[in-house]
């Protein structure tokens, strides 16, 4: 299982870019709170209005006060006394903080972040860039799951718009990996394959890099060159690859044979559905295989709106639940498309609205779903900007299945535990022709 993943290409749409980078749900445009100033009061005031549970301001901070002190303090100790939090920096310096306070303005952070300078770690300033930066990271850090803080170098990434070469890289114990190669990118032609480790980038060993850094090695003007060490099969090999702008398909339609067709979809974009129900308006074909294959997600509402196109309307699709309220899906769509069969292929890396989609084919037994897993991404998350060179990613909400049971209770089981990969031919003859 790859710890993180980040994906290198063009991209001016950012929900689209987001979406790719961290596997996430955007149900509209990234959001923006009335105040964008990203001060303390601001993060914390967006993780307890839409964090998807209740939380306690006052405990969210001092949680992440502890997480700050384990892994970026250095010399600070936390004692508390009732709802004060005292905070001592070798040898004698201590500061108070009454958690009742933190949403208030009876706080002076800048002073406590001056305070905290001495005992924060010198290799967390350099990679996060302020003492403020590192503590909101540790806030949002100690909250779990998905939830990430976007200091500005983190940022920049989802905003880059440069060359690149196509790929969407991710790291595992300190080793980096290429996840997936982008179809007709330079990456892809020139022979990189998924769970290539990267050994060397630009003559810089990838062990001594963090995942940023490898990512950055890739990003570059139009012409340039990437030079890249890679290890596949315990062989190591080398390329020297050109960077272009890399569009993303994100999906793409294909003849097998006169009673077959394959819809290979890399993830869920904005009017992708409206797409894929203009093309198979002249469709008359008996099989239609789904390649949901290393999908890892997209908007969701558009796996609800291309899973309409296959059932009857008025049909329980699922819901998310959000703080408070619910958001239900249901069938619309009077014109529906009819096959023989519907095949969805799907893997470990099938997440997201690829697994809400595969999940309502399946419980209206529209479809089978063949694979060896899935991804079981159960949360809703969405982006929230603090500031022009922050933002906060925050889980806002849990997916409820076709069958009325929350995904993260109940993980999405294909029909058949198999592993077929790209071999189209193989699932006709076996699942279709028999």
């Amino acid at each position: 299982m790859y710890g993180r993943r980040l994906v290198f290409l063009q991209e001016t749409d950012m929900r689209k870019l987001t979406v790719i980078i961290y596997s996430i749900f955007l149900l509209d445009s990234c959001s923006g709170m009335e105040r964008r100033t990203g001060t303390t009061v601001d993060l914390l005031t967006a993780i307890n209005v839409y964090y998807y549970k209740p939380v306690d301001a006052g405990e969210v901070f001092e949680k992440g006060m502890n997480f700050y002190s384990q892994k970026m303090g250095q010399k600070l100790s936390i004692n508390k006394d009732q709802n004060v939090l005292i905070f001592t920096c070798e040898p004698n310096n201590t500061y108070e903080i009454n958690k009742d306070h933190v949403l208030s303005d009876k706080i002076d952070w800048n002073a406590f972040f001056k305070f905290l300078e001495p005992c924060t770690n010198r290799e967390s300033l350099k990679k996060l860039n302020s003492v403020q930066d590192a503590f909101h990271y540790s806030i949002v850090a100690s909250l779990g799951g998905n939830s990430t803080y976007y200091y500005p170098d983190s940022l920049a990434h989802i905003n880059y718009k440069g060359a690149g070469i196509g790929v969407e890289i991710g790291d595992s114990e300190g080793k980096f990996y290429i996840l997936k190669t982008m179809p007709d990118s330079p990456a892809e032609k020139a022979g990189l394959k998924p769970n290539d480790r990267i050994l060397i980038i630009n003559h810089h060993e990838a062990s001594q890099m963090t995942l940023n850094n490898v990512a950055n090695e890739f990003r570059g003007d139009p012409g340039s060159m990437v030079d890249l060490v890679v290890e596949r099969n315990n062989v190591k090999i080398s390329f020297n690859i050109e960077r272009k702008v890399v569009w993303i398909k994100d999906f793409l339609f294909k003849k097998i044979d006169p009673d077959s067709r394959l819809i290979k979809i890399d993830y869920f974009s904005s009017g992708i559905s409206g797409r894929i129900a203009e093309d198979l308006k002249s469709d008359n074909t008996k099989l239609l295989i789904i390649d949901l294959q290393n999908n890892t997600g997209g908007l969701l509402a558009e796996s609800y709106k291309l899973a309409d196109l296959f059932i009857e309307p008025d049909l329980y699709m699922g819901e998310i639940a959000f703080r408070g309220n619910s958001s239900k899906y249901l069938s619309a769509n009077r014109d529906k498309k009819i096959f023989k069969k519907i095949i969805i292929l799907m893997n470990k890396k099938t997440s997201g609205a690829a697994e809400i989609f595969s999940d309502i084919l399946q419980h209206y037994k529209k479809a089978i779903l063949i694979g060896n897993g899935s991804g079981n991404v159960n949360t809703v998350d969405q982006i929230f900007s603090l500031s022009k060179n922050t933002a906060v990613k925050l889980t806002t909400g849990r997916i409820i299945r076709a069958n009325g049971k929350p995904l993260q209770d109940s993980p999405l089981i294909p029909d058949h535990p198999e592993d077929v990969d790209e071999n189209y031919e193989y699932v006709i003859k076996s699942y279709f022709n028999n």
